[in-house]
């Protein structure tokens, strides 16, 4: 009897096998890709919500006025400038956002006015004074994230959905 020892190829139970087993794989890993991305928007809203509060603090400490410019038309980046003998100067230039976050828009809160094209500012007074705005960050999945100042303390609260009305 003739016994064939030496194979060339794989036989077809053995490549579906091989295909269902990364099948599986493959479902079980997709899912946590997604919680990723919404950890990356999360992270964002509270490091942005940081850098609010430290502009806000700086501002008083050092009688400096500071704004935020946060540029829609490339939405993935925001400046920082310092008001200085006269003349506003940029100090930290087209900080890039992490992949897939990008600002949706800004509402200022004292008359409900919303900017989502052209330049969006938050404005820190030495006087302690910022301007009181809900910032809107989203992922490409539309997953929204609200962070919303309070123009006498500075603080900063985050909500993981889209809100249209401060909370003072």
């Amino acid at each position: 009897m003739n016994t064939y020892t030496n194979s060339k190829g794989l036989t077809l139970i053995e490549v579906l096998m091989t295909v269902f087993i990364m099948a599986i794989i493959t479902s079980i890993a997709l899912p946590r890709m997604d919680f990723f991305a919404v950890q990356n928007l999360s992270s964002f809203a509270r490091k942005f919500s940081g850098e609010i509060n430290y502009y806000f603090n700086q501002s008083v400490l050092s009688k400096t006025s500071y704004k935020i410019e946060i540029d829609f038309t490339n939405a993935n980046s925001y400046s920082v400038f310092s008001y200085k003998e006269g003349e506003w100067r940029e100090i930290k230039s087209k900080i890039l956002l992490p992949e897939g976050v990008f600002f949706k828009d800004i509402i200022t809160q004292a008359d409900n006015f919303t900017v989502n094209n052209g330049i969006g500012e938050i404005r820190f007074t030495y006087l302690g004074y910022m301007d009181s705005v809900i910032i809107h960050i989203t992922d490409r999945k539309d997953k929204n994230f609200s962070l919303i100042t309070n123009s006498i303390s500075g603080k900063v609260s985050i909500f993981d959905k889209y809100v249209k009305k401060g909370v003072y």
